[in-house]
């Protein structure tokens, strides 16, 4: 990724002159670090549409998770 290229060049160079020689911004490099040390929370539906889906044989999609008898709908 892009970003750990700054990363990598920042140990050089400061980050402004990297990220202006990489033509990125800096707000996108601060966001993207940020956004990687984040954990993405985990949604029970989409637990359940991906155990669905395998159950399925890989073969279900969003038309036929609404006619599955192991999603019901409300």
């Amino acid at each position: 990724m892009i970003h750990d290229v700054v990363t990598e060049l920042a140990k050089q160079a400061p980050i402004k002159q990297v990220c202006q020689a990489l033509d990125i911004s800096r707000s996108g490099y601060y966001a993207a670090r940020r956004r990687v040390n984040t954990p993405k929370p985990i949604c029970q539906d989409s637990v359940h549409a991906q155990a669905v889906f395998l159950a399925s044989g890989r073969t279900y999609g969003s038309r036929r998770f609404e006619c599955s008898p192991a999603c019901p709908g409300p």
